[in-house]
């Protein structure tokens, strides 16, 4: 995952408002080790969303395979792209 300043920003709120402990530093591994942790917890919500037929509906349009929305490249790309705007990030 890369880490950027908006990443950061969102799991920070999103480990204040679990309870988790605050990043120290801006080191990638301590970054990195924070979003698995993250990660690990929201999975199954992760799961839940790409199997909403909306989302399947959306894939299939877009030309996305079916198969792709059940990788963990997937889930790990859509809990950085939450993060990011948890960070506000504005397209």
């Amino acid at each position: 995952m890369p880490l950027d300043r908006y990443a950061v920003q969102g799991l920070k709120a999103l480990r204040r408002i679990s309870g988790a402990s605050r990043l120290k530093g801006r080191s990638y591994r301590e970054y990195l080790e924070a979003f698995n942790e993250e990660y690990a917890r929201m999975e199954p919500q992760l799961n839940a969303a790409l199997e909403e037929p909306w989302v399947i509906a959306l894939a299939y349009k877009l030309g996305c395979p079916a198969s792709a929305l059940t990788t963990i490249a997937m889930r790990r790309k859509l809990f950085d792209d939450y993060l990011m705007h948890t960070g506000d990030y504005r397209v």
